[in-house]
């Protein structure tokens, strides 16, 4: 509360404009003391397998010392086979509650019966392609009283052979039904070369129970087109027997792998490729992947499209052809807004260098700093995928290319990179590109010398920092990275989306000065033009965008050409139940199973999936 006259006291923007740090702070940041506690306490719990645990030593120490060394073979999870072995009350509590209560001794490494306070215990997370080490935390979130790694593997008094054996034998495991039926409709429709993608994508993202059971009932399907893909590699060899056949498709699957940096070793047992060194004879896949285009056509579509260019985009072609044709290695930026046509301008010049005559110069490579402006782009791909940008980048980060790699062939022929939406990028990744290139390239110039050329808006998104401040994200742009300097701008100012009406002049001319900020009010607001006003109300608002929605069914093309936005979800929510409010019927909820798995395999819970709502 304040008195009339007074203005309210912003006890949190005061803190983050102005902080004191003192000597003792600065001194407890020194010495690494902890800054803050937690409450209840959590216990890390180890998970490995047998004389696999992590080990720390001494660079200095002799090695017969560290492996004699007792407290090397000792972790939280040998102390709790040992605790179950000594203590009649431990063999009531699964692994992962035990922290609650037993209490660990660094020192003693041992468990030792709690006396007060409560702590919970959390396992190292084991993705499901680590192998057994996934099936061994399977096992401890349910087995209760385990005295040793034999022991956890025997159930029902017998000993299995493998922890992926206990699990199954326990019920704690899917089957491969639905992979299998999955296959099996899918190779009466697919050709080979769709079946080996698939059955690829099944091993990198389902993680199948029994691979290689999948791959022996199905490999006659997988591998039905090599046959004849071997007699045209090798015309002077005899045909091919189902072995060396079923060898190639091993191979294909593994080169499918590769793409997602997985490899068929990581799915034992799947059999490896061995009767045939087949990648003396492969193309750099990658590679093949740029040049793989029909270079008449897109010289045709070059020509055709040259012709409806303006005069502000052939200025732009120009110059990129001419950084591309004489090895000039310029890096341009196109700055326009949207309508512009720079996508089509991108598009056009990606084409041209494809089909040129430069035979080391014909890779095109496009990409953009998010998923969806990529697939504007021919060929398009995220920044962070084709370059191996890393994640977090910092100042003197490098992108993670290795010479000889098949992506440093690549950049070998490559005329120009293209890249869309770069002013949301942090200029540390733009930097780190060309960090990365004159190191691998050779070539102490901007980018290796190879042509670039950016685009986007400033008017648009700029780079995220986390908790930054104005001046913090003005910093993070490619403006103020050392590189811009060197950067030839080209402005895109005429929309080509407009029907030239005064009108829609007017309104394109509207919305650039609201991205420039000219027509915003002291208060930071902006006022609309008079046409746009629909009331003060969130019901005028919907009744505007959706007219008589209460008053009987409506077609498709209703609902088609009329969507609301708001920049918060809870706001989306509101609006949402408000309009389905207004609909006229009797309100039904369809119930429906919640399940995701991400990429790395971690499921979440359902009682945490039942609470997200989507957007």
């Amino acid at each position: 509360m304040t008195r009339e006259g007074e203005q309210a006291i912003n006890e949190i923007k005061e803190y983050l404009d102005a902080r004191y740090i003192s000597a003792i702070e600065s001194c407890w940041h020194i010495f690494e003391f902890p800054m803050h506690g937690e409450q209840p306490t959590v216990y890390k719990l180890a998970v490995h397998l047998p004389d696999q645990q992590l080990v720390y030593y001494d660079p200095d120490d002799a090695l017969d010392e560290i492996v004699d060394r007792e407290s090397s073979s000792h972790t939280t999870l040998t102390a709790w086979f040992d605790a179950n072995r000594n203590y009649e009350a431990a063999r009531q509590t699964t692994y992962q509650d035990f922290p609650q209560k037993w209490v660990y001794d660094k020192k003693k490494k041992r468990w030792t019966p709690r006396q007060r306070g409560f702590a919970i215990g959390r396992m190292y997370f084991a993705s499901p392609t680590s192998g057994e080490r996934f099936y061994l935390r399977t096992l401890l979130t349910v087995a209760k009283g385990i005295t040793s790694f034999e022991d956890l593997r025997t159930v029902d008094g017998i000993l299995c052979p493998t922890f992926k054996e206990a699990c199954l034998a326990r019920g704690l495991l899917q089957d491969d039904h639905e992979w299998k039926q999955c296959l099996q409709e899918a190779a009466d429709m697919q050709t080979g070369s769709q079946l080996r993608i698939l059955f690829a994508t099944l091993l990198f993202h389902c993680n199948p129970l029994s691979p290689l059971d999948l791959w022996n009932q199905f490999k006659d399907k997988i591998c039905d087109d090599l046959a004849w893909k071997i007699s045209q590699m090798y015309p002077n060899d005899p045909p091919p027997s189902p072995e060396l056949i079923y060898d190639y498709g091993l191979y294909l699957i593994d080169q499918q792998l590769m793409k997602a940096g997985k490899r068929l070793t990581d799915y034992d047992p799947m059999p490896l490729p061995t009767l045939r060194d087949w990648g003396q004879d492969a193309l750099n896949f990658l590679l093949h992947e740029q040049l793989n285009y029909d270079h008449e056509q897109l010289a045709a579509m070059v020509q055709l499209r040259l012709g409806t260019l303006n005069i502000e985009q052939r200025a732009v072609y120009d110059a990129v052809m001419q950084s591309c044709d004489q090895n000039l290695g310029k890096t341009l930026f196109i700055h326009s807004a949207g309508g512009g046509g720079k996508t089509w301008v991108c598009n056009t010049i990606a084409a041209a260098v494809r089909s040129s005559q430069h035979e080391n110069r014909r890779v095109a490579l496009c990409v953009a700093s998010s998923g969806i402006a990529s697939l504007l782009l021919d060929g398009g791909r995220t920044a962070h995928s084709r370059f191996k940008i890393p994640i977090p980048v910092f100042d003197m980060s490098t992108c993670n290319i290795k010479k000889g790699s098949l992506l440093h062939d690549v950049l070998k022929q490559t005329g120009i990179i293209i890249w869309d939406e770069v002013p949301m990028q942090h200029k540390y990744a733009i930097e780190a590109l060309d960090r990365t290139l004159r190191d691998v390239l050779g070539v102490q110039k901007p980018f290796g010398g190879i042509t670039v050329l950016f685009g986007g808006d400033f008017r648009q998104t700029l780079p995220v920092v986390q908790r930054g401040s104005r001046h913090q994200v003005l910093e993070a742009s490619l403006k103020n990275s050392k590189l811009w300097n060197d950067i030839e701008v080209h402005f895109l100012q005429e929309n080509m989306r407009l029907d030239r009406t005064p009108e829609s002049d007017e309104f394109a001319k509207y919305l650039l000065d609201v991205g420039a900020g000219r027509n915003s009010n002291p208060d930071g607001t902006v006022t609309l033009p008079a046409h746009m006003h629909c009331g003060d109300s969130v019901d005028s608002l919907i009744d505007a965008i959706y007219p008589h929605i209460a008053h009987g069914a409506k077609p498709d093309e209703y609902f088609a050409k009329r969507t609301l936005l708001s920049c918060k979800n809870d706001d989306v929510d509101d609006l949402n139940a408000d309009i389905l409010a207004k609909f006229p019927g009797e309100e039904k909820i369809l119930m429906s199973a919640d399940s995701v798995t991400t990429d790395d395999g971690l499921a979440y819970p359902v009682e945490y999936l039942n609470t997200l709502g989507c957007h």
